[in-house]
């Protein structure tokens, strides 16, 4: 069982949600859409009045290190204004009365992982297509996605490695082929077995590996997850690149997947 140095043990609290199935969302009758996804914000593409569709960009920028925003409902856009965001800061956001219809605009074949607007999803947020196009001279030899979730209560990746273990394989092979690197890791705390033996099974006709963790604070930590899996010691103010590495969330891995499928 693979681990690092140091580390705390909690109570996690995992019980009160593990086990439950993933579900969607109620819809809302307003959706509120942040023009801040991850990176410099972006400059509304809509306006007051305009009607728009699932999928429809709100946003862009023409910062390198940004994320679009996109609607998440169909119906009209009844507002741009500020409103409280989970990173506690208040920021200008689309407002858009849903009309309950979910109209989408056509899908794209093959869109970009930046047209997708896929950010990190294990908090960071950081835009994905940045992480998957490292700088000349940082040769990345293995990616590992993150399936430890070692922070209390949370468990929204252990039901994700549950349901979707093959769509998380798939999007980590997508993502080798991208940055070339030979060696692929999907890392679970052993307070997930059932997530590692579905993770386990869902590898076992690749050369990907399942790596079991041992349950502890903060395992999931980048530099910690590369120390406990190869060994390798992220320099002070260094990334995970400097040794030829990317990490990235099984969530992640599971919407680069969906997004070259819709």
């Amino acid at each position: 069982m693979k681990t690092f140095k140091g580390g705390i043990h909690l109570e996690y609290h995992k019980e009160l949600t593990a086990g439950k199935p993933i579900r969607d969302a109620k819809e809302p009758k307003v959706a509120v859409i942040h023009l801040f996804q991850g990176g410099a914000p972006c400059q509304p593409l809509v306006k007051v009045g305009d009607p728009v569709k699932v999928g429809q960009k709100l946003g862009d920028s023409d910062k390198l290190i940004s994320a679009l925003a996109h609607s998440s409902v169909s119906g009209k856009v009844t507002a741009i204004e500020n409103a409280p965001h989970p990173n506690g800061k208040v920021l200008k956001a689309v407002y858009i009365e849903s009309d309950g219809k979910n109209e989408a605009v056509e899908p794209v074949m093959n869109i970009s992982v930046r047209e997708a607007g896929i950010v990190g999803l294990g908090g960071g947020s950081f835009p994905t297509h940045i992480k998957l196009k490292p700088p000349i001279g940082k040769n990345i030899d293995t990616v590992i996605l993150n399936g430890a979730e070692c922070e209390p209560y949370i468990t929204c990746d252990h039901a994700l490695m549950l349901e979707e273990p093959l769509s998380i394989v798939e999007g980590l092979i997508g993502i080798l082929n991208t940055v070339g690197a030979k060696q692929g890791i999907i890392a679970v705390e052993n307070n997930k077995l059932d997530a590692y033996r579905n993770i386990k099974g869902a590898v076992s006709q690749t050369n990907i590996k399942a790596e079991l963790l041992e349950t502890k604070y903060p395992q999931g930590g980048e530099k910690e997850l590369i120390y406990a899996l190869l060994k390798r010691e992220v320099p002070s103010g260094g990334l995970p690149m400097d040794v030829g590495c990317i990490v990235l969330n099984v969530g992640t891995a599971h919407a680069l997947n969906r997004s070259q499928k819709t």
